[in-house]
């Protein structure tokens, strides 16, 4: 019978050369005038599916929108295919805003997934620091439960607004 996965990272990953500008093509379109992508802070994990199967897990920070002192963490998810002449691509399967400005914060990339036997979905968990109302001082670790369903990311928590399924 099929058996589900658990994969986790042990060490931070750098960004493979193909899916750097993917990121952050996918980072101008995030951004508002203002904003720009914050490079330095970008956190990259592969997740191993089996079969020879990965999907690689991306933390983009867009900083400064309106002109502020405020940025947005971003999951991405992209899905690497074999290109012409060997060359990687990455397929964007989805991205949602995890972490923010006096929400949470994204410090280390290192998520944990299950991937359901029957229906092929697959459950993120990634741990985060928790602001209490922009009080960094008594930030709390806190897990973000994801799901990755049909191609889209959705949040499990009920402590923030999750995307409405259609």
């Amino acid at each position: 019978g099929a058996s589900a996965q658990i994969a986790t990272a042990s060490q931070a990953q750098s960004m493979p050369p193909n899916l750097a500008p993917q990121v952050q093509k996918l980072a101008d379109l995030l951004s508002d005038r203002f904003a720009q992508a914050y490079p330095e802070a970008t956190m990259v994990q592969t997740i191993p599916l089996g079969a020879g199967e990965n999907i690689m897990l991306v933390v983009l920070t867009v900083e400064g929108f309106s002109g502020g002192n405020n940025y947005t963490q971003y999951l991405a998810v992209f899905k690497p295919e074999a290109g012409e002449k060997q060359a990687t691509h990455y397929q964007l399967i989805d991205t949602l805003p995890v972490a923010g400005k006096s929400w949470r914060t994204i410090e280390h990339l290192q998520a944990h997934a299950y991937r359901h036997p029957k229906t092929g979905d697959l459950d993120l968990d990634i741990t985060a620091q928790r602001v209490p109302a922009g009080d960094t001082s008594n930030a709390q670790t806190t897990t973000i439960h994801l799901l990755l369903h049909n191609g889209r990311l959705f949040e499990k928590s009920a402590a923030s607004p999750a995307r409405t399924k259609n």
